[in-house]
């Protein structure tokens, strides 16, 4: 081999050297723990993702390192419930002492990596350049999702859900399985074309304009329209992102939920009982009152802990002199995040992290579980970037999960008793079926009276 072949294959090795020793020995973030493969390099970190095990890899490693791992050379994970609001929440004032000079805390920028550009070229509500197009953004779509524009959705959702339990009682009576991950999918995304929020509608809806036939989502973003509101791009972008972003994750959530109530017959039934004791017929079953039901929201905060909709962390970017996170301050230009799952499974917030505990949640919790940091759990993030569409997602939520335990009986097949274990993670999770024999309550004909 010659000299100058030599030297080029040489040189190479020798940079990636220097870097890994820069990376571990010089680096700003020296002195945070985690693997030495991936303070060294971000190949090892890429390689996990890759392999779909993130999820269970990271909270391997903060079971081990204790609550911020650093996981590539530039990249910190959190698990301590106070870095949500130093990381994702409002921006509030300088720190003092040993912070002082630190940049304010919260609403830290995304990272560069995190955005991406739409087909069309428009931003939304996810992906927006700048914090001036957010709040522009955000202000408009705020109308959408007030309580009176959520109020004014009941009658869709209501018409969706009666379809969903009809399907199902035709399945129970065929002695049929079903999917039951397919079914909630269909009935989120089948209310895009009452709403009218798919792109392919959404330039349609513009052109009709406000009409007194129709409230949908869309009327709302055109009602209160305006020079400082969204071009017709921009509509289009979001109409689409929202829609695919409620629906998937609504779906997620209750999949999850579904999952782990036949997994824990004490909690089924528990739930069973209370809803089919409360309400004297079906029809009494409404958004506005499933919303009294203490156990049953308590069972959707422990859904979203156990499997959040979104399993990754959402990276954010410490800003110039470094930000205040978690009781120090990290070094400018870090991509900092939580990570959800690592969170809501660690014993240093929840008492059995792993066990589905409804009863955690309650006002009144027993004494084990009193000292919970539930703040730890944030499925919809929080701050001024956190979930829109909250609000209506719990309302949905509350009423299909009503509806479905008051008309059927729900158990686990055997070959989706790994459900979860077996589910990848790629920044979401690797949707698989989720195979449940439906039992309807009623044999008689008398569906609808308790």
């Amino acid at each position: 081999m010659n000299q100058p072949t030599l030297v080029f294959l040489v040189l190479p090795i020798l940079g990636i050297l220097l870097r890994a020793f820069y990376n571990v020995f010089l680096h700003p973030l020296r002195n945070y723990p985690g693997p030495f493969l991936c303070r060294a390099t971000f190949l090892k970190w890429m390689l996990v993702q890759c392999q779909g095990k993130s999820s269970n890899y990271l909270q391997a490693m903060h079971k081990k390192y204790g609550h911020v791992v650093r996981i590539e050379p530039n990249v910190l994970s959190f698990i301590d419930g106070q870095a949500w609001p130093d990381i994702y929440g409002h921006k509030t004032g300088h720190r003092t002492g040993a912070a002082a000079g630190a940049n304010a805390r919260g609403n830290l920028p995304k990272s560069s990596y995190a955005v991406r550009t739409n087909a069309n070229g428009y931003a939304d509500i996810v992906n927006v350049p700048t914090e001036a197009d957010h709040r522009r953004m955000r202000r408009l779509m705020n109308h959408m999702f007030s309580a009176s524009a959520i109020a004014g959705q009941q009658p869709i959702i209501r018409k969706y859900v009666d379809i969903l339990i009809a399907r199902l009682h035709a399945k129970a009576a065929l002695g049929e399985r079903v999917d039951i991950v397919m079914w909630y999918k269909n009935l989120t995304t089948a209310r895009k074309n009452e709403f009218d929020f798919a792109t392919l509608r959404a330039k349609e809806r513009i052109t009709q304009g406000i009409t007194m036939e129709k409230h949908d989502f869309m009327s709302y973003m055109l009602k209160y329209n305006d020079e400082k509101g969204m071009s017709e791009g921009e509509l289009m972008s979001n109409s689409s992102v929202l829609i695919i972003a409620g629906s998937e994750t609504t779906a997620i959530y209750l999949s999850g939920i579904t999952y782990h109530l036949m997994l824990n017959p004490r909690v089924m039934k528990k739930l069973t009982h209370l809803v089919r004791s409360t309400f004297a017929s079906e029809d009494d079953i409404t958004p506005n009152l499933v919303t009294e039901l203490e156990y049953l929201t308590a069972v959707l905060k422990e859904g979203g802990r156990t499997y959040p909709p979104v399993p990754s962390g959402l990276p954010r970017q410490t800003t110039k002199g470094g930000s205040f996170i978690v009781n120090q301050v990290v070094p400018e230009g870090t991509v900092v995040y939580v990570h959800p799952m690592s969170i809501n499974l660690s014993p240093m917030n929840f008492a059995d992290p792993l066990e589905f505990v409804p009863e955690r949640w309650l006002k009144d919790p027993p004494a084990k579980y009193a000292n919970d940091n539930l703040e730890a759990t944030q499925p919809f993030s929080v701050g001024p970037k956190s979930c829109i569409g909250r609000n209506l997602a719990m309302a949905e939520m509350r009423l299909i999960l009503a509806r479905m335990v008051w008309n059927f009986d729900l158990e686990l097949c055997d070959e989706s008793r790994g459900w979860k274990g077996s589910q990848l993670v790629f920044n979401v999770w690797e949707k698989k079926p989720l195979i449940v024999k439906v039992t309807s309550r009623w044999r008689d004909g008398q569906r609808g009276k308790s």
